[in-house]
């Protein structure tokens, strides 16, 4: 009798996660640009939200993430033409992810970053229009709708700043942007450029290399000047800062 009740118990659980799996092209993806206007070469913030508007627990099996196969992006550029890049981070990986269930109503959210190729995907200023794709490991997908971003000319200080770093980009084509930067040329550009919207990336880069280092009083301060900023990656500074704080208490 026990046995059977085992079986029988087990049967129900399969059943019931794989109809929850069989939900998951019924499920709600919204995709929003969390800055419409940004700069050429401007790193590119995005909101990534997956919903179970359906009346029954829906699963969803892979990451929420630009450095995943998951996530795909369509760009459609200012001239009509429309691309799909084929990787969307330079730290594309496998990620380690655990099947989350999704009550209804309850919903994911995820910030990411796009900051891959910029000059090939986002060069040149004009309208463009994006949209995403997320699947799941058996395959199946949702798609989001088209969401508008507009990349701007940029003009006078904003203009030096561009052409600073477009320079510096082009004698290092395949390195990331402002983080694969040496030092001495990321203080350049604080330097020269320090209102400039791409100075913060720098301020991140540098406070990344120098903790990198263990240079943590270095790295402190470079994240302090944009923990309580506009920021795409202040959430992401204040939890380093956390636990900055917690290691030079550690060594008190």
């Amino acid at each position: 009798m026990n046995k059977s009740i085992l079986l029988l118990t087990l049967f129900l659980l399969f059943n019931f996660s794989a109809l929850a799996q069989n939900r998951f092209e019924e499920l709600t993806f919204a995709f929003d640009v969390l800055k419409t206007k940004v700069l050429p070469l401007e790193p590119i913030p995005f909101r990534l939200t997956v919903k179970n508007n359906t009346g029954a627990p829906a699963t969803v099996d892979t990451a929420l993430s630009f450095s995943t196969n998951s996530v795909t992006l369509e760009i459609k550029k200012p001239n009509g033409k429309t691309v799909a890049p084929t990787q969307l981070s330079y730290l594309l990986g496998r990620s380690i992810s655990f099947p989350k269930e999704l009550a209804p109503a309850d919903s994911i959210d995820v910030n990411q970053v796009f900051d891959f190729k910029l000059q090939t995907y986002f060069g040149k200023p004009g309208e463009y229009q994006v949209r995403a794709t997320f699947r799941n490991k058996a395959g199946k997908s949702i798609r989001s709708g088209w969401v508008p971003l507009t990349v701007e000319e940029p003009t006078g200080t904003e203009l030096s700043a561009f052409e600073y770093i477009s320079k510096k980009s082009q004698r290092d084509p395949g390195g990331m942007l402002f983080t694969s930067w040496k030092p001495e040329d990321l203080e350049q550009l604080i330097l020269l450029h320090p209102r400039s919207p791409y100075a913060d990336y720098a301020r991140y880069g540098l406070g990344l290399l120098y903790e990198s280092w263990q240079e943590n009083d270095k790295a402190e301060g470079h994240f302090r000047q944009i923990q309580d900023s506009t920021f795409v990656h202040t959430e992401d500074v204040k939890e380093r800062l956390k636990k900055l704080e917690h290691k030079k208490n550690s060594a008190n």
